[in-house]
């Protein structure tokens, strides 16, 4: 508040005895620039009424008054208001004069003096106004500090609530808040960091952690800049650690810290990314399985015919000779080319032509573990446990032979040098939803588990990322064709199962079959009856006929194939009927049910399929044997097709001894069952 103002008009209040004193106050104010209105009080009662009213400037009393006495003036107008200048009047400077000063009077002045008093005013009013700004800053100053009080409480209660750990620090390092989530977070639980110096705080929390090295980087990052989120591991908990700057313009005054806990979401992260790897290998895989599929179909379809042709030019050849041996070659490559496309159908999941059953896998390994044992040299050791009471599983054990036998042949290609050292483990394990959560690639339930494992130079991530794609090797030129692994996984796929692996260089490779256990399998492929199973056993026990003569119908809408399997057929003995369209086999069938004994179809014709067809015959002829050729069968399957009546479902391409062999088979085994 600024001082008082010369030409102020001032409300003065008298204590005196004449009205001298009075009219020589307000010519001395006038002098010194006031304007002075004069009230007097000469009671005691007069001054408690006048007093009691706001604003004077002023109180001026006569030291001597008769009635109202200065020090009696004094004590009531103190008791009123503490703090208007109360000035005194005498004649001469008496003891009590110190006494009046002492109780509250601001000054004295003798009536030889009195022109003193219009500075004596001035000072005591600029006094009152600086007390009175004095009086209002320090009423400002608690307001103030008492809302700073609720906003720091506030802010506490803030802290505290949040679910992340946080901690601030001022400019120098010192710990201003930090709330229970933080310290629980940081491994200190119970500590008080508040004051304390972050420095130490920060190097107990390195202590804890299992690599400082993101840490320390955060920690050498400017205190001025916006630090980047980075990720800590304490004990099991995955950290994100982040510290934002506090700026007062462009100063510094300190950091946030901010502790999260991100464990679930990095586990979450961790488990979406492998699900994309997965769904990506997966689409990659039934992508490369649908081409492989198609291929595989319509190179049988080539193998068939060249494969015959090749059997009947090799048969025409009556002598020994060159000739003779360049087709026992050829016959040889194609025989082998049929198997590489056997594998290529495998690996699609399109090969069809296995015999689903329940198996003991305590009974049928040990069998496998030998016959796979003896084709090794002696360079490979194998070794074989099981447990107990393996839960049975539906398969085939052809195909589980071949996928025990691949795993190990991979597993001594790998091995260069030295002893091969190959460990296969039988064992049960119950999948439960908690394991899913960690490894989303198996179903909850219960499995036999296979796991085959060797003492080889391992893999790097990247090789095992793409080891059961087609015709991806790691193996030197002529070492393997990259189908051995595919394979596997196709005939995993085919038994409901998966196939996990695990290495790291230098640490070997383990690969694991989880096959569904039979109490939870739903298995769509209806499982031959007991009776036709006995009937297949007394048929491959009895010996066959010849059967020579027998009519066989033919019907495929390939006119390549019709007519080298109709010279096949001529050549071992029986009299075919050749059809190149379904749809007038049928008629002709219709018309006269007996004039074929057997029918050898292809699975896949346009309009009506080998399957539609058989079931038509047998719908005129019930009992008709039927044999099914297919390179590539789609969703039929051997087990499927013998439950609508068909004796069974053969591969293309097929040696003409292998025909002739099957077909005198269905000839018996018809013949068994009508007796």
């Amino acid at each position: 508040m600024s001082s008082v103002s010369p030409l102020s008009v001032l409300q003065i209040l008298c204590i005196e005895k004449t009205g001298v004193e009075t009219q020589r106050v307000v010519d001395e104010l006038r002098l010194s620039g006031y304007a002075a209105e004069i009230t007097k009080a000469t009671t005691e009662e007069e001054l408690r009424k006048l007093i009691a009213q706001e604003g004077w400037s002023a109180v001026i009393a006569d030291f001597h008054a008769p009635r109202l006495g200065g020090l009696t003036g004094l004590k009531i107008v103190r008791e009123a208001d503490h703090d208007v200048p109360f000035i005194l009047v005498c004649d001469m400077a008496a003891r009590e004069l110190e006494d009046a000063l002492r109780h509250g009077a601001n000054d004295y002045i003798l009536y030889t003096n009195i022109a003193r008093i219009g500075s004596i005013i001035r000072r005591e009013l600029n006094a009152r106004a600086m007390r009175a700004e004095r009086i209002l800053t320090e009423d400002k100053l608690r307001k103030s500090t008492k809302q700073l009080d609720i906003s720091f409480s506030l802010l506490a209660a803030s802290v505290e609530a949040m679910l992340e750990g946080v901690a601030i620090h001022d400019a120098s390092g010192r710990v201003i808040i930090s709330n229970k989530r933080f310290l629980e977070l940081a491994g200190l639980e119970g500590e008080n960091i508040k004051g304390a110096k972050w420095d130490d705080f920060a190097a107990k929390f390195r202590n804890r952690l299992k690599d400082s090295t993101p840490w320390d980087a955060l920690m050498a990052k400017p205190k001025e800049e916006m630090s980047p989120y980075f990720i800590v591991e304490r004990d099991d908990f995955q950290l994100e650690v982040c510290a934002t700057p506090c700026l007062n313009g462009k100063e510094y005054a300190g950091r946030i810290w901010r502790l999260r806990d991100v464990t679930e979401r990095e586990r979450n992260l961790e488990m979406r990314h492998r699900l994309e790897q997965k769904l990506s290998q997966s689409q990659k895989m039934e992508a490369l399985g649908v081409l492989a599929g198609g291929m595989a179909h319509d190179f049988n379809n080539f193998l068939a015919v060249i494969l015959n042709n090749a059997e009947l030019m090799r048969a025409s050849i009556a002598s020994e000779g060159k000739v003779k041996h360049n087709m026992d070659n050829l016959l040889e490559a194609l025989e082998h080319a049929s198997i590489l496309v056997r594998q290529v159908l495998q690996f699609s999941h399109r090969d069809r032509h296995q015999e689903f059953r329940e198996i003991s896998l305590n009974e049928v390994l040990p069998r496998i573990v030998d016959h796979v044992r003896n084709e090794m040299s002696q360079e490979v050791e194998i070794s074989y446990h099981a447990s107990q009471d393996i839960p049975p599983i539906m398969g085939d054990i052809d195909q589980i032979q071949q996928m025990v036998k691949n795993l190990c042949l991979n597993s001594t290609q790998a091995v260069r040098e030295g002893l091969v050292k190959i460990d296969i483990e039988l064992t049960g394990r119950v999948v439960t939803e908690q394991d899913v959560e960690q490894d989303p690639d198996i179903k909850a339930g219960a499995y036999a588990v296979l796991s085959i494992s060797d003492n080889g130079p391992g893999m790097a991530p990247e090789t095992l990322a793409r080891i059961f794609e087609p015709f991806f090797t790691t193996k030197p030129v002529g070492m393997g064709s990259g189908l051995g692994l595919p394979v596997v996984h196709g005939l995993v796929r085919a038994h409901g199962g998966v196939i996990l692996a695990s290495s790291s260089c230098g640490g070997g490779a383990t690969f694991r079959i989880y096959f569904p256990a039979l109490i939870q399998t739903h298995v769509s492929v209806p499982l031959p009856t007991k009776e036709r199973l006995s009937k297949r056993v007394a048929t491959e026990e009895s010996p066959e006929k010849s059967w020579s003569g027998a009519k066989i119908m033919v019907v495929d809408d390939d006119e390549a194939i019709a007519s080298v399997t109709s010279e096949i057929l001529g050549m071992l003995g029986f009299q075919p009927i050749t059809f190149t369209e379904p749809a007038k086999a049928l008629e002709a069938f219709q018309n006269d049910p007996n004039m074929a004994d057997l029918m050898l179809a292809d699975v896949n014709m346009p309009n009506i399929d080998g399957v539609m067809l058989s079931r038509e015959m047998l719908e005129c002829r019930p009992g008709f044997p039927i044999l099914l050729l297919s390179g590539y069968s789609g969703r039929w399957t051997v087990d499927a097709v013998r439950m609508i009546g068909v004796i069974d479902m053969l591969s293309k391409p097929i040696s003409a001894q292998a025909m002739g062999k099957a077909i005198r088979k269905a000839l018996t085994e018809t013949a068994t069952a009508k007796k």
